[in-house]
């Protein structure tokens, strides 16, 4: 099946697709459970359509441009779970054929094939939630961009207006997802070992890749929210996280393997091929490969969906492997093992097998405690603590929707600037439940009267609710 695609011919392309659409097909059609995530950036989606600020009046981690397309697709109602994961596998689709024709264009191979994009696909199956509209998507896509410009310079020399657009690329996918901006790294370094790149070159594409940064900084800057936009913008990069929906080993395993193959495929290809350029894209290969794996340990949410940012390393590395073995055998084994090893675990992790809860229970969206989804479904909820499975069936209320970035504690009710705070916050979006795994509220109610006159205590533990005919901030007349 793998020599299949050595040739690149029509045909070829047409059985590419199909097997892209065998292989993915029943991820999209029966698999009916939303990732934790999905369901958040649903809620972003809705918030920001309404008008509302990201990082001054909607606290999130997601980068600007992926929350600008979640605001876009909810203003048409498109932000469906199930139309998250289309549009992702079209993107994906998309990225690997592009990638595919950026190495036939930059000759880092010699013949026309689609070992490069059928590589990409299988290990876009690398965990069970690098599948869907994520923000690692969209900077994986820019950094082929940028990745292309590189093999650019590299093939025809250092130009200042490449060194821009290699900048302007790494900067789309700064403020895609956050730690991709590392890449900054393995480019510089191809640039400075394999390339004509003088000093003004590197400052120029620099000063392009936090150009796009910047820009966003100087608008909260000007219209406000600036200490908010610091710290969301920011928070990715922490080696340790604020939530892991995913433990460490599980997303250590399928990152070291791609790691490995990269590696692998780096010494074999470079013993064996004669083409000077095409060892050079072995070498920039190899150092994103190293880049990627240091990127997954950089977010403030650990979720596997870091993983995509090795898919355009470890799939060309692979693909250079198999262009070189000589053993036909061997070249075919080892390509159907990674098959069966990246779709059948994705199906694993995906499926409802027990043996899989350990990896996607934190993943995937659980219902509510029945008492609650009963009672109270359909009411707009604060939620002062992680347990997000809350805001499955109730839109989230303030700006405090993720609860790890609000810095919430109990020393905001015990001074003037955090009552203020809490008192700001509740007046702009009063929500109609508050949850309080926490116990903040009474010490919040202790302090804060207008509160007792707007919210009671229900038969639910640690859920309070607004009194009929009372609103946050408004004053009876």
């Amino acid at each position: 099946m793998i020599h299949l695609f050595k040739i690149g011919s029509a045909d070829r392309l047409f059985l590419l697709s199909g097997f892209f659409i065998l292989v993915h097909l029943p991820f999209l059609l029966w698999n009916d459970t939303p990732l934790i995530q999905e369901i958040m950036r649903m809620h972003l989606g809705d918030r920001l359509s309404y008008g509302w600020r990201l990082y001054a009046q909607a606290l999130d981690d997601t980068a600007p441009f992926p929350s600008l397309v979640y605001a876009s697709l909810a203003k048409f109602g498109l932000m469906h779970f199930k139309v998250q994961r289309l549009l992702a596998s079209l993107l994906l689709w998309f990225q690997a054929i592009w990638f595919n024709k950026m190495a036939r264009r930059y000759q880092l191979v010699s013949d026309r094939n689609f070992l490069f994009a059928f590589f990409f696909l299988v290990f876009a199956h690398a965990g069970a939630d690098t599948m869907s509209l994520s923000p690692a998507l969209f900077a994986s896509g820019f950094l082929l961009f940028s990745c292309g410009i590189l093999f650019r310079i590299l093939k025809d020399g250092a130009g200042p207006d490449d060194a821009m657009k290699m900048g302007l690329w790494l900067g789309m996918a700064f403020i895609s997802y956050q730690p991709s901006l590392i890449f900054i790294l393995p480019f510089f370094l191809s640039a400075l070992l394999f390339s004509g790149f003088r000093l003004n070159h590197y400052l120029l594409s620099a000063a392009a890749a936090l150009l796009p940064a910047f820009a966003v900084y100087a608008f909260y800057n000007f219209f406000g929210g600036k200490a908010d936009f610091v710290f969301c913008f920011l928070a990715p990069f922490r080696m340790q996280p604020f939530v892991s929906l995913l433990n460490l080993e599980y997303l250590l395993i399928p990152a070291l393997v791609m790691t490995a193959i990269s590696v692998f495929g780096w010494v074999y290809a470079n013993q064996n091929s004669r083409v000077n350029f095409h060892r050079l894209g072995f070498n920039v290969f190899f150092f994103a490969a190293i880049a990627g794996l240091i990127s997954i340990f950089l977010s403030s949410c650990r979720t596997g969906e870091g993983l995509l940012l090795l898919l355009a390393p470890s799939a060309g590395l692979m693909a250079q492997f198999t262009l070189h073995c000589r053993n036909r055998l061997l070249a075919e084994g080892s390509g159907q093992l990674l098959v069966f090893l990246f779709i059948g675990s994705f199906y694993f992790t995906n499926g409802t097998f027990s043996a899989a809860q350990p990896v996607s229970a934190g993943l995937f969206m659980e219902d509510p405690p029945l008492g609650f989804e009963v009672n109270f479904k359909d009411r707009s909820l604060l939620l002062l603590g992680n347990d997000v499975r809350y805001y499955r069936y109730n839109p989230p209320a303030t700006r405090y929707f993720r609860f790890y970035l609000s810095q919430l504690s109990r020393r905001n009710s015990a001074t003037y600037e955090g009552l203020i705070q809490w008192h700001q916050c509740l007046a702009e979006d009063p929500p109609q439940l508050i949850f309080d795994p926490s116990g903040l509220i009474p010490d919040l109610a202790l302090h804060l009267p207008e509160f007792r006159r707007s919210y009671r205590s229900t038969f639910y533990p640690n859920l309070y609710e607004a009194i009929p005919g009372t609103t946050f901030g408004t004053v009876k007349k």
